[in-house]
């Protein structure tokens, strides 16, 4: 599985947005600091998107995620369809 599948699973089945809390994913993690930001990236974006509903046929990493004051949006770079945040 990918890190964004083990975020989409994590959200349900009912763990929180956290991904060091995440068995699967902290099993592929490099131990090296700061090698695994990309897939801490990935599984939140995961989560985020199973926790609004949405979701389009794009792949997650052809998405891009900004914040509008203190609302997380989310979009999907191929369609254009907003996943989060926005109308």
């Amino acid at each position: 599985m990918t890190p964004y599948e083990l975020g989409e699973q994590a959200y349900h089945n009912g763990l929180s947005c956290a991904p060091v809390l995440d068995p699967a994913l902290v099993a592929m993690l490099d131990p090296q600091i700061g090698n695994n930001v990309k897939l801490y990236k990935q599984w939140i974006r995961g989560w985020d998107i199973a926790n609004l509903g949405k979701s389009c046929p794009h792949v997650p990493e052809r998405s891009s995620a900004w914040y509008v004051q203190d609302t997380l949006c989310i979009g999907c770079c191929d369609c254009g369809e907003v996943l989060a945040g926005g109308a």
